[in-house]
């Protein structure tokens, strides 16, 4: 199993307003996109974080997931500018079980 994990940034007083724009791309793509939407308890406030699991990313369904990830990139971008200051991706593999 691969996590695919987009961390965003948001602006100060914003995180309100990405995890409802997350949750919109959660519900356009349900059951695809974005299993879990989490938010800072510690650390870097207005941290949003979104996780979404496929079996790997050498079959079409885990390229199609990443592929997906950046088109809710660019739709975060492109909805507002000011909502968030950037962000990173990770594509992990889980060693413990």
């Amino acid at each position: 199993m691969i996590i695919i994990r987009d961390v965003f940034q948001a602006q100060y007083g914003k995180g309100g307003d990405l995890v409802n724009l997350l949750k919109h791309a959660q519900n356009q793509w349900s059951g695809v996109y974005a299993h879990r939407i989490l938010t800072d308890l510690s650390g870097a406030f207005f941290t949003v974080v979104t996780e979404t699991e496929a079996e790997s990313l050498g079959n079409g369904n885990g390229a199609s997931l990443m592929s997906l990830a950046s088109r809710v990139s660019e739709m975060v971008c492109q909805h507002d500018a000011r909502l968030h200051t950037g962000g990173t991706r990770r594509s992990l593999y889980p060693r413990w079980r």
